[in-house]
């Protein structure tokens, strides 16, 4: 019988020591989280899920969550992974040596880089459903790539150009062998099929809001998966929350995009479901 596997990701800051004194400070990351474990993992019969918040959540735990899962999970498994933090993605039009850093996850000690994620998907087993689902910004294509996250529309705190390029001089060194012992990774063939359901496009902004005491893409997620009450396939749940969040914000435009091994019957499933 198949399993169903989680691996939940919340960060409302990270630590500034690292990042040349920036905090990322975040006010529902971590509470939309807990939602996600209470309203969707705990409902849907998944095994108990590996939970990294702020502190918990560095590159070294996530990269051992991730190995975890893959030699967990069979085909026919569900894994899910959902992330809710900063990231970055930038165009360094003058090649700079961090345009190499240009997407990563914010995790609490360290980017973890597009390349980690990609050699992550792909130790999983063929036959394998992943779903990765990223509430941050400019994080349509977060399947290779990634993005960062803002507070709210009167109140950003974005990781701009400026203290990614001062993150990577503080820890050039780290940085340097990190992409070295990576390089060639996105050659490498996905064996399982990942499905990425995201809070917005590449250029475009994930935004908290005050009066939802939610950020506008996992209120969306939560709202319209009610409890388990939603009818349909992951096409639907996808135009459900497109619908929702671009009501509030139509700055704001959710994707959803596969990689991998084709599973048309993976996106015609019920969401959450093996």
């Amino acid at each position: 019988m198949a399993k169903k596997h989680a691996l939940l990701i919340g960060l409302n800051e990270v630590k500034a020591q690292h990042y040349g004194g920036w905090y990322g400070t975040l006010r529902y990351a971590e509470a939309g989280v807990k939602k996600v474990n209470g309203e969707i993992i705990a409902l849907r019969g998944f095994n108990t899920p590996h939970i990294l918040l702020q502190a918990q959540a560095t590159r070294l735990n996530v990269q051992n969550k991730l190995n975890s899962l893959a030699n967990a999970a069979f085909p026919g498994d569900l894994v899910v992974v959902y992330y809710a933090g900063h990231g970055k993605q930038e165009q360094d039009k003058e090649r700079l040596e961090v345009d190499k850093l240009d997407e990563a996850w914010c995790l609490y000690d360290g980017l973890f880089l597009d390349d980690e994620l990609w050699t992550a998907w792909c130790q999983f087993r063929r036959g394998v459903r992943i779903l990765l689902v990223s509430d941050s910004c400019n994080s349509g294509t977060i399947g290779r790539e990634d993005e960062s996250a803002s507070l709210e529309n009167s109140q950003v705190e974005l990781f701009s150009m400026e203290k990614k390029m001062q993150t990577y001089i503080n820890n050039q060194s780290f940085y340097d062998q990190l992409m070295k012992n990576t390089r060639g990774a996105r050659t490498k063939p996905m064996e399982a099929s990942l499905i990425t359901l995201t809070a917005c496009k590449s250029n475009q902004k994930a935004l908290e809001n005050k009066d939802l005491q939610h950020s506008e893409f996992s209120y969306a997620l939560l709202k319209n998966w009610n409890k388990g009450k939603f009818v349909g396939d992951y096409r639907a749940f996808y135009q459900a929350i497109l619908k929702d969040v671009r009501t509030r914000n139509p700055n704001q435009t959710p994707q959803i995009i596969q990689y991998g091994i084709p599973d048309p019957q993976f996106l015609d499933s019920v969401p959450f479901s093996a």
